[in-house]
């Protein structure tokens, strides 16, 4: 953390520690899920820090972070459908955000179409199909990444 600290707004650091606590907690308690989830959350807090001109474009990481999560709240037990559908919508605004600059991509048609499955996967507790989507949509992640890091 020390590494990272001078890199973070105070408020991001308050967070970060708050995070790798509760991270501590579930690694204590064995819970997975909480363990998944707070490791995410320091993801997506340290995926924000980053400056804007930055080459691949922080909605990109941010993209892998909401998919992340509904796979976390997939495999808890019980699944959590009504969290998925909000990472689902955390996708959808940050996809959004992340299409002008993304729209020449040759991974952009396939990633609307597995962002839309994961919203129906989420809204109808398929879960073969979320499987599948959150697994397409972490899959052309990567390839946004590689997109923007050849340009």
């Amino acid at each position: 953390m020390d590494g990272v600290r001078s890199s973070l707004s105070a408020e991001a650091v308050v967070q970060v520690e708050a995070e790798v606590s509760r991270l501590h907690s579930a690694r204590e308690g064995q819970d997975r899920t909480e363990l998944a989830l707070s490791s995410v959350e320091v993801y997506r807090i340290l995926v924000s820090a980053v400056r804007d001109n930055a080459k691949i474009p922080r909605e990109v990481s941010l993209l892998d972070y909401a998919g992340f999560r509904y796979d976390a709240y997939r495999r808890a037990s019980p699944v959590r459908w009504d969290d998925m559908v909000l990472a689902a919508s955390f996708a959808r605004q940050t996809w959004n955000t992340l299409l002008p600059r993304a729209s020449s991509s040759p991974a952009a048609e396939a990633f609307e179409s597995a962002l839309t499955d994961m919203e129906h996967a989420a809204a109808q507790r398929d879960d073969s199909l979320a499987t599948a989507s959150v697994k397409t949509e972490l899959d052309l992640v990567d390839e946004f990444e590689t997109f923007f890091s050849g340009r």
